[in-house]
């Protein structure tokens, strides 16, 4: 029994009638336009290399291809049968943090780009990684806000990554066990999904206990891995305009990557950490989530149809060399055969 992946594309069958229906009317339109220099027959014989027959010949290999071109469209498929396969799954969410201290450059150089530039180019290049895999993003300052749940679709994850800013949460701050929190509670409770958070950050931990709340996801199975973004030297932060940030009192506000913190939350959270200037650190990253994918292998049946579009391919392939072959005009070799009489012997 013959079943069709996309049957939708047979509707382009009926384009077959109306190819042969347009070849008449030009064929029409062509005789009468013959017809004007004198009878058909004496202006044929001005053309005594033209085939009569070649050219419904060659439209009818045409339509020929074109219906077989269709039915492989369609995918044709005959018999099933069932067939053992392993799976893996894997969940990641991806925290970037966007509080104030992310427009610092991620050196002590102000010319630098800024934490969150190199923060979103990771990320980006994270997402490539993951391509069969289900990825969320969610931002963080001192409240934490999903901008994008849980999706296979890889480009629509960097179209919002585009529009990420130190402007999209209101309450500043730098509330990383929040983020974990929210972003544990997000993950997809499928019993065959591994799950990791990736808080990309540098580490300025003033709201909560971020090390505790990594202990209790890594309890919930869900693992933390960490990317410090920025330097441990001190740098200014630049407002708007360009100008260093200033505290209540006047006083320039400087920011350094917190790596010692940034590790602590990793190793609780069962996780890796790696540092966003390391030229290794997204491999590293990336083969951490690999081996956690890896975990989830569970075996699977399902059914197999066996297709059947090699075959239709062949026939594609030789109708294609026929119509190069096919010329318009008379062939020479067969004009030289009488078929319909004897040659007169005197």
């Amino acid at each position: 029994m013959f079943t069709f992946a996309h049957p939708q594309y047979l509707y382009l069958l009926a384009l077959l009638p109306l190819v042969a229906l347009l070849y008449w009317w030009a064929r029409r339109r062509r005789i009468a336009k013959l017809k004007r220099y004198g009878k058909l027959p004496q202006v044929e014989r001005l053309a005594p290399t033209v085939s009569p027959y070649k050219p419904a010949l060659r439209l009818t290999v045409e339509l020929l291809l074109l219906a077989v071109v269709i039915v492989m469209l369609a995918r044709p498929r005959s018999g099933t049968r069932l067939a053992k396969g392993t799976v893996s799954s894997l969940e990641v969410m991806i925290a970037i943090d966007v509080s104030n201290s992310m427009n610092a450059p991620v050196s002590g150089t102000a010319h630098d780009v800024s934490r969150l530039s190199r923060a979103k180019l990771l990320t980006e290049k994270l997402i490539n990684h993951l391509k069969n895999e289900r990825v969320g993003l969610l931002v963080f300052a001192g409240d934490a806000d999903i901008i994008m749940p849980l999706t296979t679709d890889a480009q629509g994850a960097k179209m919002y990554l585009n529009d990420i800013s130190c402007d999209m949460v209101a309450t500043q701050g730098t509330a990383i066990g929040d983020a974990i929190d929210l972003a544990n509670e997000s993950l997809g409770i499928d019993s065959l999904a591994q799950r990791s958070i990736i808080i990309i950050t540098d580490a300025e931990n003033h709201e909560d206990n971020a090390v505790e709340a990594a202990a209790r996801a890594a309890q919930a199975g869900t693992q933390i891995n960490v990317v410090g973004v920025g330097s441990e030297k001190g740098t200014q932060i630049p407002d708007k305009q360009g100008e260093p940030m200033t505290d209540e009192e006047g006083r320039v506000i400087t920011t350094a990557l917190d790596e010692a913190m940034a590790q602590q939350i990793a190793t609780a959270g069962k996780g890796t950490y790696v540092n966003a200037d390391d030229n290794d650190a997204l491999e590293d990253l990336s083969q951490t989530l690999d081996k956690l994918a890896n975990g989830s292998n569970a075996l699977v049946t399902y059914t197999q149809h066996g297709e059947q579009f090699p075959w239709l391919a062949w026939i594609a392939l030789a109708l294609l060399v026929a119509h190069t072959l096919l010329l318009l005009r008379k062939n020479k070799w067969l004009g030289k055969i009488n078929f319909f009489t004897r040659e007169n012997k005197s």
